[in-house]
């Protein structure tokens, strides 16, 4: 496996450009990406439209699958591992990701669980998944009318805690 490693401030810029950009995104698409209830990265309507969710914004078109569907962000990086240079997370763990249910907890030496992603990867990688999860969540679980709300809380909490 190759491993691409990302400067803190190159980290840092790219976490805010995600941000960013899915900010955008849900606040100019107002709609939910789902399909029978379930959210979708990507969903073609009957106009011809494509609507994408949180995560599905930050996909390039010429890295998209379908296969994608129905995966959520740890089997996304493990399967598709040239995602992880797109948004600039360093992950080192060698982990048989195929079979696991997310979040995937390890318990460490002071006997408290860990999520997968938080074992050899960086710091600023970890904060990057965090935002990417919160921002996932935002679109999945609150209305679009909320949306703003849910996304200037995300993006305080980041710039005030860790420097969006």
């Amino acid at each position: 496996m190759t491993r691409t490693h990302f400067k803190k401030k190159e980290t840092r810029k790219r976490r805010r450009e995600l941000f960013d950009i899915v900010s955008k995104h849900l606040l100019g698409q107002m709609e939910l990406s789902q399909n029978v209830g379930a959210c979708r990265y990507r969903k073609h309507k009957q106009s011809g439209d494509t609507i994408r969710c949180a995560v599905g914004a930050i996909i390039p078109d010429d890295m998209y699958e379908f296969g994608m569907e129905g995966k959520n962000i740890a089997v996304l990086l493990s399967k598709f591992p040239s995602l992880r240079y797109t948004w600039g997370v360093n992950i080192e763990n060698e982990l048989d990701r195929d079979n696991i249910l997310w979040p995937l907890k390890i318990p460490t030496e002071f006997n408290k669980l860990t999520p997968w992603w938080k074992i050899g990867s960086t710091v600023e990688s970890q904060l990057t998944l965090q935002m990417l999860m919160e921002l996932q969540e935002c679109h999945d679980y609150s209305l679009c009318r909320d949306w703003k709300h849910n996304l200037d809380r995300i993006e305080e909490d980041f710039l005030t805690c860790y420097g969006l």
